[in-house]
């Protein structure tokens, strides 16, 4: 299973929240923006900056399908004299309505969204689909931990792939 796929939906859904891109760039909010973890990275980016990355648990194949766990992390790294007046609002936007909808269906973020992967047969040749995403954990670390000025907060979302064997 690519997990690029996993990547570029959450990337897409995530810059559909005018909070944090609109018109083509990322916002004040999050001026670094975020980019993958096999992506380029910038010398000297600007703060704060997420970066993201997935994993996936063991494949639980059957006879009429594949299936596995996926864990998306996105951390959100800053300077410790901007304390966490931008984390807060990454971290509403990132969380999302979801518990503030009558459906539970978020209108932006990532707690109980559906993701929606790419159908293109070279970059999702099984025709994996996702099952939903739920918020897991969030964890972080200080400037201490990491021995310079800088936070970072893990947004941690899990969710499930699958693909029918016989499409």
């Amino acid at each position: 299973m690519n997990l690029q796929i996993v990547i570029d939906a959450v990337l897409d859904r995530i810059k559909i929240d005018t909070t944090l891109y609109a018109t083509g760039a990322w916002t004040a909010a999050l001026p670094g923006g975020i980019t993958a973890i096999l992506g380029p990275q910038s010398a000297s980016p600007s703060f704060p900056y997420g970066v993201i990355n997935a994993t996936w648990g063991e494949d639980n194949g059957a006879f009429e399908a594949v299936g596995a766990a996926f864990t998306v992390t996105i951390t959100v790294v800053d300077k410790r004299e901007n304390a966490t007046d931008k984390l807060l609002t990454i971290s509403n936007r990132l969380m999302g309505d979801s518990m503030k909808q009558a459906t539970r269906l978020p209108s932006y973020g990532l707690h109980r969204w559906t993701p929606t992967l790419t159908t293109d047969a070279t970059l999702n040749p099984l025709g994996v689909v996702a099952d939903g995403c739920l918020y897991a954990n969030l964890g972080g670390t200080g400037p201490e931990a990491q021995g310079t000025d800088h936070i970072s907060q893990d947004f941690v979302f899990e969710g499930r792939l699958s693909a029918p064997l016989n499409p």
